[in-house]
């Protein structure tokens, strides 16, 4: 049986799933969601559960959770994707599906996951499970769900379940094909962010994913426009039935606002009225179609507050990093294509240089400062210019300690004292030792001076410092300069916004972590940054346009 959004909410939340349930309840709400049909998770339970696929992710899932080797993990995890890939989905399924489509949908399709387990929100999954872009026939249709059927148990997503207390094998997994909408331009709105009593605002050109952002901050009357941050735009990212195609975007569109004023309300209101349903803090993503300008939700849900990575998926990332020299990466579930630059492309090759000492985590780019690395890394790769990550649940090794002085060395633990009894140990092996301290959370930064004797240094992600009230910004991180010899700060998978970056270097913090895939446009940010700084400091007011 296929449903549609509008027959979804009398069906139980474990039918439908998390994502195709508050769907409904948006549209039931009154408000714009892409054409959506929904495999129920009774039809994929069957499937998983006759061939056996079901008894392989608990097998998978149970050998994570016990720390097997990353050879193992991996090799399981690509025999059950592999196994996935050659289900035969029966035909009368995939006919009833492509039958469905043709009445309700044009154009192509995105296949996407809705998965249910209780006490998991829809966003706690996010970004685990790739989605799918496929034509409207049957032959399209069915490689497109065994595709996001094989892509949603990887080693990520099944790590990030276990964190959450609950179990993959377990999980309800219902399917999803949307008609895909061509953006003009696409973003998130939330709704009192950490209590706040305001509404934050991103957006740009085309696609979300991945792209520099402009960032707003509304009121919660709609009425005032609090604070805007307008961003360079060079490229977009657009969907097509072969995947996302990056492509330029024009240069009199470069510094503009994606969003018109008219706009900025509209998609703030979003999370506002549908905070009456959810409760706060609402995110709700959100399209505007090009050539009609219509709102369409594409994501809505209630964040749970829970951590973003927890220990056992951080565990599963370093174990990703850590891959045999020359090995290539895993292939990227439809990534995006690049157009020739003939095309009108401006695609960025090269790494931008800021006066900031800049380290990429995971290699070391040839213009980069230095690179972040496991020790496993370290000891496969070598160790010049670089931070050796030591994981809370790892012991800084004899060889590594004798091949890598000079090195920093970054320690992550649970708690303070955890923290610097680790660091005495490793001091009294090697006395020279450049210890960084891992801020885990704020709490990390309230620490006494005292533990500068054993940490020189400490390491800050970005993530603990966004959002927080500009003036107890500024003296906090004065204090931790005043403490610590050498502050890094880690960019992570985010564009934060310029002003934070000032901020950073206007207390004198000239270290910056970036992420391998982001390092270019991370790059770019610390360079407007440091421009910006300079004019300042020369006297010049840089009046800002009209919003």
């Amino acid at each position: 049986m296929i449903l549609s959004l509008q027959e979804a909410l009398p069906e139980p939340e474990s039918i439908v799933g998390s994502k195709a349930w508050n769907l409904a309840k948006v549209i039931s709400a009154g408000m714009r969601v892409p054409e959506t049909l929904i495999i129920p998770s009774t039809e994929i339970s069957r499937i998983l559960s006759d061939s056996g696929i079901r008894h392989i992710i608990f097998e998978l899932a149970r050998e994570l959770a016990s720390g097997s080797s990353r050879e193992s993990l991996i090799e399981m995890e690509k025999n059950l994707k592999s196994r996935i890939l050659s289900l035969g989905i029966p035909d009368a399924l995939v006919r009833e599906v492509a039958s469905a489509v043709e009445g309700r949908i044009s154009g192509f399709l995105i296949a996407r996951p809705s998965p249910f387990s209780p006490g998991i929100s829809d966003g706690d999954l996010k970004g685990r499970m790739p989605v799918w872009y496929c034509g409207p026939n049957e032959e399209e249709i069915r490689k497109a769900l065994l595709k996001v059927l094989s892509d949603s148990f990887n080693l990520r997503a099944v790590a990030r379940v276990l964190d959450l207390g609950a179990y993959p094998e377990d999980l309800s997994l219902a399917l999803m094909l949307q008609q895909a909408v061509i953006p003009r331009s696409s973003g998130v709105s939330i709704c009192c962010p950490a209590g706040r009593s305001e509404i934050l605002v991103r957006s740009t050109w085309g696609l979300i994913d991945g792209s520099p952002t402009d960032r707003f901050k509304m009121s919660l009357d709609l009425r005032d426009l609090t604070e805007s941050e307008v961003n360079e735009k060079k490229v977009k990212l657009l969907p097509t039935e072969r995947g996302l195609v990056e492509v330029g975007v024009d240069s009199d569109l470069w510094l503009m606002p994606s969003l018109s004023k008219e706009e900025m309300v509209r998609v703030a209101g979003l999370p506002l009225d549908l905070s009456l349903i959810f409760g706060t803090p609402t995110v709700v993503e959100w399209m505007i179609e090009e050539g009609s300008d219509s709102i369409f939700v594409i994501q809505a849900y209630k964040d749970s507050g829970k951590p973003k990575v927890k220990a056992l998926e951080r565990k599963v990332m370093v174990l990703l990093e850590s891959r045999v020299p020359g090995q290539a990466p895993p292939e990227r579930t439809q990534a995006p294509e690049r157009v020739p630059a003939s095309a009108g492309v401006s695609g960025v090759a090269h790494l931008p240089l800021p006066a900031s000492r800049v380290y990429i985590r995971g290699r070391s780019l040839e213009l980069a400062d230095g690179s972040v690395i496991t020790q496993a890394q370290a000891g496969m790769q070598g160790c010049d210019r670089s931070l050796i990550v030591i994981e809370e649940a790892e012991d800084i090794r004899e060889e590594i300690l004798a091949k890598c002085r000079g090195s920093y060395l970054v320690l992550r633990s649970e708690d303070l004292a955890s923290a610097e009894e680790r660091g005495r140990r490793i001091l009294s092996a090697a006395p020279d030792a450049r210890l960084i301290l891992h801020a885990r959370d704020l709490r990390f930064l309230m620490i006494p001076r005292r533990v500068s004797s054993t940490f020189p240094g400490i390491l800050i992600p970005i993530e603990i410092l966004s959002g927080m009230d500009e003036e107890m910004l500024e003296h906090l991180l004065r204090r931790v300069r005043e403490i610590f010899k050498w502050v890094f700060v880690d960019l992570q998978e985010s564009l934060p916004p310029v002003d934070l970056i000032c901020s950073l270097l206007r207390v004198g913090i000239r270290d910056f972590i970036l992420n391998d895939e982001l390092a270019p446009k991370q790059a770019q940010l610390i360079l407007r940054a440091e421009g910006r700084i300079l004019l300042d400091l020369a006297g010049i007011v840089l009046r800002e346009g009209e919003f």
